[in-house]
Parts: structure tokens; C-alpha cells; sequence
């Protein structure tokens, strides 16, 4: 069983369009980066976690299934399985992550972590900012994230062909099941600690990891429903699947998430506000000034209150277009966010090597403020168009040949075994 043929040549259209996107993206990108490496590798960073996140994203949601079960998975399940393979061919674009770490990472930077003592004593003393064990790290979570996603996806195929003297089952993932979510929780938050949070040394946040993952989580809810609700025109099994009662529980799950975003954010906010540790102020400093106040405020309406009051309605939840306007936006606002996150940390590079006197005192390099500019948001969008057009056709690549529901979604009754009719 594999797709249709009139789903076969749509895909086919879409990975045609993804080639020449990321050829132009990541050229213009390449070029962009040599020319100008300490504002295209920012920006490179900021569209490369957005669409790795959304293989994380993918793969966490994949174990969780496996976990819990639920009808929520059956129209999706396929979708997710092979977003999270797509983690292995986005080994090769971390690689100009790891070349140019020098312009992403101070403690890369010898002129930064010269005058700092903190960056020194984490860097030579603990030795956990060291380039070799950054990479180590990588290497050690690609190697997981992809056996893991590789294994599930295999399985599922397997399982839409059983034998019929020994018929495939899931069951040996599901019995490690909560080993694997464990797994991937903590590999998937030191990542975003590691990749993004180390681009400011000297701070720190023991939510940031859950935050970053959450969106992740978020983000791949997003997409699956587009999708979904994209085959269910060109797929009869698609269509039998994602029924309204299912799409429904789909957008349950994506408040949940919004909400789960929000609050670790919030929390965050809140703890270092109260503590006004002068270690920890200047994460926020640097993101509440210079026109990044605004980013702020935009996230706050678009990417919480607005979808948040949207999925209240039971009728946006159980009508297609209104969801996937609603995912839509989730999708803009979470690059939007990872930008926020991203590349305010620019400002570190601003003081190296001049001293900057304010009221008798040299002021930190840590302290400067990085304005926002539309540059550095298209530069973002480029790098956005390239990757996205390598992680589209990969992923369409895997889709391909492939049946887009699971063999047991067919036989699994279609009624509700997750959430209440009445819903939220």
C-alpha cells in the first residue's frame, strides 16, 4: 500500500518547488555567510533550530503515542514518524553550525572569553564550552534522536505488512516506551541549552531546555494538522481517519501545548524579575529594548492570547480552516519567537574591544543592547527558505512511496478513546 497516484504527483510538485528553494536559500546563505559571517550565522542558527525543532518535535510527539496511546494519533502518527527521521539528513546543515562557531558562540571567541572569568572557568576549568565536547554532545544526540526515529519509523512499516504466521507489532517500543520519552525529554532540552542558551555564557535558566522543547512540540502539533488536514482532499485513507472527533482531539492538544509554552515562559519571566540578579537581568535587558520590546508584545498576543481564545471555541476546533489558520499562525509566531530567543545574544560581539564608559565605570560587553533590524529578520527568512526546502524534500522524499496512515488506524474503530465528547 502506498500513496495514490494523483497524491504521488502532488507531492512530486512539492519537492520540485523545495529543490530550486533550498539551492537558492542556502547558496545565497553560503555566500552570505563568508561575506558576513556574524549576521548570517545567527540567522542561519535561528531557521536551523526552527526546522530541526520541528523534527524533535515530531519524534517526541511519535514516542509520546507510543506512551499513552490515544485516537489523537491515529491520523498523524505516519506524519510524525517520518518528520523525525528527517533528523538524519539534518546532521549535514549542523555542520556550518560547527565551523562557525566563533561567530555564534563567545566562548569560541578568544577575544570575549579572554576578559571574562566566568566563560574561562566553564570553558578551561569545567570544560563543559569546549569545541570538542560541543561536538561530542551533538554527535552523542543525533546518534540517539536518529536510532530512535529509525526504529519507529521501520517498525511502522513493518507493521502495515505483517506477516501472517507472525504478524509485526509495536509493542517492543511500546514497553521501553517511557525510557525513550525520558530519553529524548532530556537529549532534546540540553540540546536547545547547548545550541542556543550557551550563546549567552554567563546566564542561566533551568526551564529554558522545557521551554524551547515545548515550542518544539507545539510547532510539530502545528504542522501534522496542516498536513492532515491538506491529504484529507487527496487521500480516501486519510479521510477516513482524521475525523472531526479526532481533529478535534488534535486541537485540544495543541492548547495544551500553547499553554504549557506560556507558562514555562511566563515562569521564567517571573522568577528572574523577582530576583533581579544582575547575573541573570540582562537576558531580558537585551530583549525588551531596542525595538525587540515590540517582538516581545507580538508574541505575547500572537503566539498565546490569540490562539489561546481561538481553541476555546469548540467550532474553530472541529472546522479545518479555522484550525489550520490557527496552526498557521502558531508556525510564524514560533520562528518569530526563536528569533526573539536567537538573536538579541548578537550584542556580545558589539563591546569586543572597546571600552565603553558609562557614569565612571566600564560598562559589560554582556550589558550592550542589539537593536532590531529588518535585516537580520530576512537574513533569518533566507536561511528559513533554504533549510525549509532541504527539510521539505527530504521529508516529501520519505513520504513518497509511502502509505500516509498507519495499517492499524484502518482497522482501529473510529471512535473516541482519548478525551471527553464535550472536549475543552
Amino acid at each position: 500500500m502506498s500513496v495514490g497516484e494523483g497524491l504521488a504527483s502532488d507531492i512530486d510538485r512539492i519537492r520540485n518547488f523545495a529543490v530550486p528553494a533550498a539551492g537558492v536559500g542556502l547558496g545565497l546563505s553560503a555566500l552570505l555567510a563568508y561575506l558576513t559571517p556574524g549576521a548570517m550565522l545567527p540567522a542561519y542558527l535561528t531557521a536551523f533550530l526552527f526546522w530541526f525543532g520541528l523534527s524533535m518535535g515530531c519524534l517526541a510527539l511519535t514516542v509520546l503515542h507510543h506512551l499513552v496511546g490515544g485516537n489523537w494519533g491515529q491520523p498523524v502518527r505516519r506524519l510524525l514518524e517520518t518528520g523525525a527521521v528527517v533528523i538524519l539528513p539534518m546532521v549535514i546543515l549542523f555542520i556550518p553550525i560547527m565551523i562557525g562557531r566563533r561567530y555564534l558562540y563567545p566562548w569560541a571567541d578568544e577575544r570575549i572569553a579572554a576578559g571574562n572569568e566566568l566563560i574561562l572557568y566553564k570553558r578551561d576549568v569545567l570544560g563543559f564550552l569546549g569545541a570538542a565536547k560541543f561536538a561530542f554532545r551533538a554527535a552523542l544526540g543525533f546518534g540517539f534522536w536518529v536510532i530512535v526515529a529509525l526504529w519507529c519509523y521501520f517498525n511502522s512499516l513493518k507493521c502495515d505488512q505483517p506477516d501472517e504466521d507472525s504478524p509485526a507489532s509495536p509493542r517492543p517500543i511500546e514497553r521501553i516506551s517511557g525510557l525513550l520519552m525520558a530519553g529524548v525529554f532530556f537529549t532534546g532540552t540540553f540540546a536547545a541549552i547547548d545550541w542556543n542558551m550557551t550563546r549567552e555564557p554567563e546566564w542561566v535558566s533551568s526551564i529554558y531546555g522545557a521551554m524551547v522543547l515545548l515550542g518544539w512540540g507545539l510547532e510539530a502539533f502545528a504542522f501534522t494538522i496542516i498536513l492532515s488536514t491538506w491529504l484529507t482532499s487527496r487521500s480516501p485513507d486519510m479521510r477516513t481517519v482524521a475525523t472531526t472527533s479526532r481533529m478535534h482531539d488534535l486541537g485540544n492538544l495543541m492548547l495544551a501545548f500553547t499553554l504549557l509554552w506560556a507558562y514555562t515562559s511566563f515562569s521564567q519571566l517571573l522568577i528572574i524579575w523577582m530576583a533581579n540578579m544582575k547575573e541573570e537581568a540582562p537576558w531580558y535587558v537585551r530583549r525588551s529594548h531596542g525595538g525587540w520590546e515590540y517582538v516581545a508584545t507580538a508574541l505575547v498576543i500572537l503566539h498565546f492570547a490569540v490562539p489561546f481564545l481561538c481553541l476555546l471555541f469548540r467550532n474553530v476546533k472541529r472546522t479545518p480552516r479555522y484550525l489550520v489558520r490557527v496552526a498557521i499562525l502558531l508556525l510564524a509566531m514560533h520562528l518569530l519567537d526563536l528569533t526573539w530567543l536567537t538573536i538579541p545574544a548578537n550584542a556580545q560581539w558589539n563591546g569586543v574591544g572597546v571600552a565603553h564608559a558609562a557614569e565612571g565605570h566600564v560598562e559589560k560587553a554582556s550589558t550592550l543592547i542589539y537593536a532590531f533590524s529588518p535585516i537580520d529578520l530576512a537574513l533569518v527568512l533566507l536561511a528559513f527558505v533554504g533549510i525549509g526546502g532541504f527539510w521539505v524534500f527530504s521529508y516529501m522524499w520519505l513520504l513518497r512511496d509511502k502509505p500516509v496512515v498507519v495499517r492499524s488506524a484502518l482497522t482501529h474503530p473510529p471512535g473516541r478513546d482519548y478525551l471527553p465528547t464535550g472536549g475543552l
